[in-house]
């Protein structure tokens, strides 16, 4: 034999279901006693009255009785709502305690940045300029050197993806990433044939694309006394030209964005 629990939603619609029979219940119980009471405005006799008064007690201990059951429904009905906003209020606060213990992005970092309309995959190099922890969002300033206006944007954190930490002066903010170094700790080395996002070449704009040779496999792993860890990828629609980025620029794709 098998058992099934009841859904919240389900369970309440029988509970209201059964107020609605009960309030039909205590309507019934209410007319049933009209036309004795008119009975009763009639009457010339003592002992019709009370013939006709023990009738009418009766219908109203039964409306009484109807009254209750349809009050300590009402009282359920009420008991299960405030359990539901309880357990909501507690599922909202665990999950401001999880966004609270992630990891923030500190001020100057750089960023691949989602700021096209939803369905649209289009990344672009930004800077951290702050984080609200109230509103748990960042704002980024795009990167383009080029660009006459650098706009900024105020977006969620599952739009802003970790690219590297703060430059170490303010001349060093290039978004050719130079200056920059790849944290392997927070970027683990991918492999061959995984699929990235990558900082297109002398361009700000992040695309998809293909790992032909990560940098351990790369004789230019160490450059002298400047560490220059390089991916070769594949781009997507770029006429099969391979091409070197920086470690740091080469990210995982990101999910359920």
């Amino acid at each position: 034999m098998s058992f099934s629990s009841a859904s919240p939603d389900a369970t309440q619609k029988h509970d209201l279901e059964v107020l609605l029979h009960q309030l039909r219940d205590l309507e019934h119980a209410r007319k049933d006693q009209l036309p004795l009471l008119e009975q009763i405005n009639t009457m010339d006799t003592p002992k019709k009255h009370l013939s006709c008064i023990d009738k009418a007690l009766g219908l109203v201990q039964q409306e009484q009785r109807a009254a209750a059951r349809a009050l300590d429904q009402v009282k359920q009905l009420l008991d299960q709502q405030k359990m539901r906003k309880q357990r909501d209020n507690s599922s909202r606060t665990r999950s401001r305690d999880a966004s609270s213990r992630l990891e923030i992005i500190p001020k100057g970092s750089q960023v691949a940045a989602r700021v096209a309309p939803l369905g649209e995959e289009e990344w672009i190099l930004a800077t951290v300029l702050s984080y609200s922890a109230e509103k748990n969002r960042y704002t980024v300033l795009d990167d383009d050197q080029e660009s006459p206006v650098r706009p900024t944007y105020v977006l969620s954190p599952r739009l802003v993806l970790f690219v590297t930490g703060p430059a170490g002066n303010s001349n060093s903010s290039s978004s050719s990433g130079n200056s920059r170094k790849w944290d392997r700790g927070r970027s683990p080395e991918m492999a061959k044939g995984q699929r990235v996002l990558a900082l297109y070449p002398r361009t700000t704009v992040f695309y998809q694309g293909t790992v032909v040779a990560p940098p351990s496999s790369s004789s230019a792993l160490s450059n002298g006394e400047n560490p220059s860890p390089v991916y070769r990828l594949l781009f997507d629609d770029d006429d099969n030209q391979e091409v070197d980025v920086p470690a740091h620029l080469v990210l995982p794709i990101p999910r359920n964005v």
